[in-house]
């Protein structure tokens, strides 16, 4: 099986990218050939110091491993795969792509290579995603392949040449989202594969094994500019709609993390519900009509995203006995939620406590049996001291028993 390895970098990176080419060539199983894809200026006018880069790579010795493509046009993201595959005819050759802020671990290319003898048919990656109808579910340090909507591009992707050969690839212009799918090329190539019906799949292995972000990270990346979510998100949820990302849910309680997360949650919510009922009998309907709200979103994400791949029946029913699971994916409005539930038990607590502590002097019939006690004295003034003074600070009982001695308590 021949394998090759492809990326590019942008001007900034370019001067910085030894370390990456270097764990590239020293791996245990070498690639057929590294591609590195340029141009001299990219798409934001910004020149390569192409020269330069050039004499240090020959210094370096990587002249000869390094196969360094300098293309006419910036495509932007997409310059990882699309000059390779102007060099790369061979329809059985698996290319990989890889980014330029990584250093990689020597298995990479054995690891990828064992994967696609066993799915030959299908585009690999160490890391993906699922689209829900409201969530999203990350794919990666997987015991088993598994099936994703869309591969992760910073975990390496592997195809297959005979799948690019068309010119759909390279054509955006029957896209309503094109201007987003141009800087998001994992979504691009995903999408592409989705329409000729080529399975996605998430091999095993842990990605920290096999990745090291390099001291470039971040610098000028897309994924850390402030809308890259929403723009994620936008086309995740576009290509949902249209029928491309079809996969579902996984397992919401394959982390024990999660799962206490979600039972801690559930107990405070229950908590606050029963405490509700002791103090006021409105909060405590208020608040159960919002835990059967809670448990029917719970139900209705169960069956639309979860029920389909045909889970176990344990695996069902303790879907089922956690009410707020799913609900409680959604990140906000549950956590407000229950915050807004605490402090309305918390207060309804201490308004309780307050008109307790108001109530805590004689009753009416009380203080007739003291005045009349005290008529014996034909006092005013101790009538008045015990009714306003005493009952504050002496119970009933004392207070009587203070009178029968002939006592004045203050």
């Amino acid at each position: 099986m021949r394998l090759v390895v492809s990326l590019t970098t942008i001007p900034g990176r370019l001067r910085r990218i030894y370390p990456v080419l270097r764990s590239l060539i020293a791996q245990s199983e070498p690639f057929d050939a590294i591609y590195l894809n340029l141009t001299e200026v990219s798409r934001k006018g910004v020149a390569y110091e192409l020269k330069e880069f050039m004499n240090e790579l020959h210094l370096l010795g990587m002249s000869e491993q390094i196969i360094v493509n300098i293309e006419e046009k910036d495509s932007g993201p997409s310059m990882k795969l699309l000059p390779t595959l102007k060099r790369e005819r061979e329809p059985e050759t698996r290319i990989l792509t890889v980014d330029d802020d990584m250093i990689f671990s020597p298995s990479l290319c054995w690891t990828f290579k064992e994967a696609a003898r066993r799915n030959p048919n299908s585009a690999l990656s160490l890391s993906g995603w699922i689209v829900g109808d409201s969530d999203y579910e990350i794919v990666h340090s997987v015991e088993k392949e598994t099936r994703v909507d869309w591969i992760q591009g910073t975990t390496g992707i592997l195809y297959k040449r005979a799948w690019l050969f068309d010119d759909e690839l390279e054509d955006y212009s029957k896209e309503t989202l094109a201007e987003l799918l141009k800087k998001h090329d994992d979504h691009w190539f995903s999408i592409y594969l989705a329409k000729k019906g080529i399975p996605r799949i998430v091999i095993p292995g842990v990605q920290s094994e096999f990745f090291t972000d390099l001291e470039t990270n971040g610098i000028d990346a897309i994924s850390q500019s402030n809308s890259f979510f929403s723009q994620v998100s936008e086309i995740g949820n576009e290509m949902k709609r249209r029928g491309l990302y079809t996969e579902s849910f996984i397992d919401f309680t394959k982390s024990i993390k999660y799962v206490i997360y979600l039972a801690l949650c559930l107990l405070l919510l229950l908590g606050t519900t029963i405490g509700l009922y002791f103090f006021d009998r409105l909060a405590f309907i208020v608040s159960f009509c919002l835990f059967l709200l809670f448990y029917c979103y719970t139900l209705r994400v169960i069956f639309n995203n979860y029920l389909s791949i045909s889970p176990s029946i344990k695996s069902l029913l303790i879907e089922m006995i956690y009410p707020c699971l799913a609900y409680l994916i959604v990140p906000a409005f549950p956590l407000v939620s229950l915050a807004f539930l605490c402090c309305l038990g918390i207060a309804l607590y201490l308004m309780n406590n307050i008109q307790s502590h108001n109530k805590s002097g004689w009753t009416e019939n009380e203080k007739e049996k003291i005045k009349k006690e005290l008529a014996k004295f034909h006092s005013s003034f101790l009538v008045d001291l015990y009714l306003n003074k005493c009952q504050e600070r002496y119970s009933f009982d004392d207070a009587l028993s203070a009178i029968a001695k002939n006592l004045v308590v203050i």
